[in-house]
């Protein structure tokens, strides 16, 4: 049983180089879990006994507020040959946050206080580990940093004086600078007349099935658009060999019969894995945003509409 929670702390990325002595060590205090989808793995608040190490499925790290009239923040998504929960290798203190798994999956427990006992009999044996968490740390917290500044940057270009038109460019062509390994983003929106949804914003090449300088309005019988409609949540899909799309759903929740306002339509040619879990958070949160500045866009339309049908009727009364 040793050897096979060897073999399994070594499918963790900070662990993957520890030499076999030290695996073997740590496997004394380890042990393996199995997880199921929609598992509480622990709860905000509570101690923490265990660190955990993901070998298969997703776990979902949560900040509940307060308020319980909030929903729980989702702070990442986390996948295979991740380490969550180290906390519990440094002090048994409250959780800071709540991880549930959002798939099925198999986990590798290792136990706070032995691991602490352990390191302080041979502080040599724990400082490459120690210095992988922190380079860890280091990663998620600048992570979280570039985060923030998208969400921030678009909600800045977004609430800007500007037709909406320009508003709505400016944000596509920030994002696509903010992510790295997306080649062209396009945001398409329902045409309120006609059973399609035309590109609004198009940034990068041009995108497949385009015609002339911009992409063609998509029917709501194409693919992609019946993928993002039965989903109604942020997909991965592969066009080509060298390409991969995200398509992010725009979702109107105050429109039953047509909640789909439109999606985000991203691609990147260069790197198989640029749409990870946290990126498709990323992506998500942007899509609110988007969503909400269409709306309000469409109801000063509307309000506009009104006045100028009501000022008519008034001049025709005279």
């Amino acid at each position: 049983m040793s050897e096979k929670v060897s073999k399994a702390l070594r499918l963790i990325d900070l662990l993957a180089d520890l030499p076999a002595p030290l695996l073997a060590q740590l496997a004394k205090f380890s042990m393996l879990r199995q997880i199921r989808a929609g598992e509480t793995i622990f709860c905000q608040g509570e101690p923490a006994p265990y660190c955990f190490g993901i070998l298969s499925g997703q776990i979902k790290i949560q900040r509940v507020p307060r308020e319980k009239e909030f929903p729980p923040k989702i702070l990442s998504v986390l996948g295979p040959g991740s380490l969550f929960g180290e906390q519990a290798l440094f002090k048994e203190s409250p959780r800071t946050a709540m991880a549930v798994a959002s798939q099925n999956g198999e986990l590798v427990a290792i136990q706070g206080k032995q691991f602490r006992d352990w390191i302080e009999q041979d502080l040599t044996a724990g400082v490459p580990l120690l210095m992988g968490m922190l380079q860890n740390t280091i990663a998620r917290l600048r992570q979280t940093s570039h985060e923030l500044s998208v969400v921030y940057g678009v909600d800045r270009f977004l609430a800007s004086d500007k037709p909406i038109k320009d508003r709505l460019h400016e944000t596509a062509d920030f994002l696509r600078a903010s992510l790295e390994d997306v080649d062209e983003l396009i945001i398409y929106q329902r045409n309120p007349y006609w059973e399609e949804f035309e590109p609004l914003v198009h940034v990068g090449a041009a995108a497949p099935g385009a015609e002339g300088s911009g992409p063609a309005a998509l029917p709501i019988t194409h693919p992609l658009v019946k993928q993002v409609a039965a989903m109604m949540r942020p997909v991965v899909v592969s066009d080509t060999k060298d390409a991969l799309t995200a398509l992010v759903p725009l979702i109107d929740s105050h429109d039953s019969q047509h909640p789909l306002l439109g999606f985000l339509w991203a691609q990147s040619k260069a790197n198989s894995r640029a749409f990870s879990p946290n990126i498709l958070l990323l992506l998500e949160s942007v899509s609110v945003q988007l969503m909400e500045a269409l709306l309000r866009h469409h109801r000063q339309e509307d309000q506009e509409a009104q006045s100028r049908l009501h000022q008519s009727r008034q001049s025709f009364s005279l």
